[in-house]
């Protein structure tokens, strides 16, 4: 099925008052726990020029943390701007000198090249983290409370430092048309300690 530029925001959609909570498993140094908290569009606001939706994630009364995406280039592609702590993520497209501010989520010329695998490179702007984000494949998933969907498969792969300390992480993304993300896990090592996480949609609501 062919996907066209205004299909992007279908897998990541944008609306104020769009929320989507989760079932998170956590496993630390062969302790697991489980939360359950909710990723909510709170408002729209200009970050560096650009309009974004800020995404408050929540578990109970703790605001967890919060993170700004952007429609660009004509609904041509999603990107994520700015990370918590007001972090600034810059990009590189693999088909570009340059590409848009931001960590690339879904391109509609990627879309189109699927099943062929296209990579974006992305760096904070201190310099302390960077990684890829692959757009792999579309792929067939079952959740228990949405039956069977197709989705888009994102694996991201980096490296953060934060003094002497160094991590390494590898995340896998599934977004579906209508719904955005509905799992996530990843694997987080550092100081030879492996943390893995694994986040399940088990509730949507549209504005």
């Amino acid at each position: 099925m062919a996907l066209h530029a205004q299909d992007l925001v279908g897998f990541f959609p944008l609306e104020v008052g769009r929320s989507w909570t989760y079932h998170l498993k956590l496993t630390s140094a062969g302790d697991t726990r489980t939360i359950e908290y909710t990723t909510r569009v709170a408002r729209h606001e200009e970050v560096d020029g650009v309009l974004c939706a800020a995404l408050e994630n929540q578990s109970g009364d703790r605001l967890l943390q919060v993170n700004w995406y952007a429609v660009v280039d004509g609904g041509k592609r999603v990107v994520q701007p700015r990370r918590q702590n007001g972090r600034v993520v810059t990009a590189l497209h693999a088909d570009e000198p340059k590409g848009p501010p931001g960590r690339v989520l879904v391109d509609a010329a990627a879309l189109a090249r699927l099943p062929e695998a296209t990579t974006w490179r992305w760096a904070s702007a201190d310099g302390h983290s960077q990684g890829t984000v692959r757009l792999a494949l579309r792929e067939r998933l079952r959740l228990r409370n949405y039956g069977e969907l197709d989705c888009l498969v994102l694996v991201e792969e980096g490296t953060a430092t934060s003094g002497q300390r160094r991590a390494t992480f590898t995340r896998r993304l599934w977004l579906a048309a209508g719904l955005g993300l509905v799992q996530e896990t990843s694997a987080i090592t550092a100081d030879g300690a492996e943390t893995t996480s694994e986040a399940v949609l088990i509730r949507h609501e549209a504005p």
